[in-house]
């Protein structure tokens, strides 16, 4: 689960995952791209069953709470469903705009790049522009030093709600998870955001220690809250986080594994 692919910004087409998940003897995934589902067609649904991979539907939305940026991942949705399009649409013109917003920046300080030269929509593509252009050597350089969220070409753009991100994935007969929560540094406000309204917490991450893992699931218990967990698998953009670096059993995965499963025989 929390999987990234070409659609957001990762490195594989969504079929090449589901092979890479053959290949790590998963038994299933989810592939949870940035404000899009435009990864679930007919033929990956129809993919994915000839190689016995369990498909569960997901997507990830950026929201912000105050000036804390909190990621929500949507599981378990219908990717038909008019809302989720539309809000997937609203996305999408927002990180054009900040897109824009961060070339401009760019622009300034003499790294000129262009909107079509981008291979995605996400920061790591403005970065892999950067490095093709000789303007950086290497992604943490440019995140570093000019698009990191402290860096002097950032742009936060237009934020979207945690209260309407949640409200948009139960319309969509989806289940809500606050993603990574071990990436925000204080726990009062992890502790604020669960009475919002979520389904579920992302205990287990590629970059959690053992004692995150435990004080996660606490706070899933305490809440009374599902569990899920992924490596957020992002190829060569991210090599440090493999497929299969952190996962859930089948206790966790099947709670999760409804709607998706007429997926697999209904005409998409």
């Amino acid at each position: 689960m929390h999987v990234h692919s070409i659609c957001s910004d990762g490195t594989h087409k969504p079929v090449e995952l589901i092979d890479l998940a053959k290949k790590q003897n998963l038994q299933g995934i989810s592939i949870t791209d940035h404000d899009t589902v435009s990864a679930y067609t007919k033929e990956l649904f129809e993919y994915a069953k000839s190689q016995d991979i369990l498909l569960l539907t997901g997507v990830e939305f950026s929201t912000h709470d105050g000036d804390c940026g909190v990621h929500i991942l949507g599981y378990d949705i219908d990717p038909r469903h008019p809302d989720i399009l539309k809000f997937c649409e609203a996305h999408q013109k927002r990180r054009e705009e900040r897109n824009q917003a961060i070339l401009e920046k760019l622009k300034s300080k003499g790294f000129a790049i262009e909107q079509n030269e981008l291979e995605g929509m996400g920061r790591p593509h403005i970065a892999k522009a950067m490095i093709q252009k000789g303007y950086v050597r290497d992604f943490k350089e440019a995140f570093d030093h000019y698009i990191g969220d402290d860096g002097p070409c950032y742009v936060r753009g237009e934020a979207f709600t945690v209260e309407e991100t949640i409200r948009i994935i139960h319309a969509a007969s989806g289940q809500a998870f606050l993603a990574h929560p071990i990436l925000i540094e204080k726990r009062g406000i992890i502790e604020r955001l669960l009475k919002k309204g979520f389904d579920g917490i992302e205990c287990y991450y590629a970059k959690s220690t053992n004692d995150q893992t435990r004080k996660m699931l606490k706070m899933a218990q305490k809440y009374q809250l599902k569990i899920s967990g992924g490596s957020d698998f992002h190829g060569d953009n991210k090599p440090y986080l493999p497929l299969g670096a952190a996962f859930v059993t089948e206790e966790n995965f099947f709670p999760l594994y409804n709607n998706s499963k007429k997926w697999i025989n209904t005409p998409f």
